[in-house]
């Protein structure tokens, strides 16, 4: 997560909220999605993690 701290904005954008952002941790052969919101510059808010194979992943 140290990077995210540091620049947070180098990731990809998510939804209308230009604060809201998607990193991809690769990982083996698909690895894992995280995303976050950036809520000033020096916090970063974890939403949530995925698997690209959950069944309800979208």
């Amino acid at each position: 997560m140290r990077r995210q701290s540091t620049t947070p904005y180098r990731y990809r954008k998510v939804g209308a909220r230009s604060t809201r952002r998607e990193l991809i941790i690769p990982f083996g052969t698909t690895g894992s999605i995280l995303r976050f919101d950036i809520r000033s510059p020096g916090l970063v808010l974890v939403i949530g993690a995925r698997h690209p194979r959950e069944e309800d992943f979208h």
